[in-house]
């Protein structure tokens, strides 16, 4: 698992600031800090990602293997785990830009779908050009195809482009709430409550 530069703010305090790790496989580890440090909430983002878009790819790998027998339908499915967890991002980035939900969720669909046929040779006869390989399915497109037609020669480094999509996506959503929600957070002086000694 790989987690680069996540911040997190709660009003006008930070907890989190650029927090960036790497676990390999069979690794246990633990998050220390003081109180209020922002582990908590390190967790929670993780978490909810997680749980948000794991039913997703369970529920894509059965409709899947209900129609069709992929040779490895568990690579298949973290696949589709890591392609979720994308376009989950990009809904972060979305949020803070649109008001209103089906507009975000068409702005997704249609961006997936066109991220779709980029790479499909049938519609895109410049399918193998680069530059490809920077859209947030290509990873998991590359994972999901091998995992469906082969046992051997997976490309598993393509699985962290979807989490690395999500990363980018939830930085840049964070920073732009925070631009267009600063001004809300101050409290004018004169509606501060003062204090009287007495």
């Amino acid at each position: 698992m790989r987690v680069h530069d996540v911040h997190k703010s709660y009003r006008s305090r930070r907890v989190l600031r650029g927090v960036s790790f790497g676990l390999e496989p069979g690794t246990l580890a633990g998050v220390v800090g003081e109180n209020g440090s922002g582990k908590s909430t390190l967790l929670r983002i993780l978490v909810a990602m997680t749980v948000a878009s794991a039913p997703i790819a369970g529920y894509a790998t059965a409709v899947i293997c209900w129609y069709w027998d992929p040779v490895r339908p568990g690579l298949l499915a973290l696949g589709l785990f890591t392609a979720t967890v994308a376009y989950g991002g990009i809904g972060i980035l979305l949020g803070a830009f649109l008001r209103n939900e089906l507009a975000a969720l068409f702005v997704i669909i249609m961006a997936s779908l066109l991220d779709t046929m980029l790479q499909n040779p049938m519609s895109n006869t410049g399918a193998d050009k680069d530059g490809l390989q920077l859209l947030p399915g290509y990873g998991p497109t590359q994972v999901s195809v091998a995992a469906g037609f082969t046992s051997t020669d997976t490309p598993y480094g393509h699985l962290l482009l979807g989490p690395l999509w999500f990363l980018l996506m939830w930085g840049l959503g964070t920073a732009a709430f925070f631009a267009r929600t600063r001004n809300h957070l101050r409290v004018p002086r004169s509606t501060q409550p003062t204090r009287r000694l007495t």
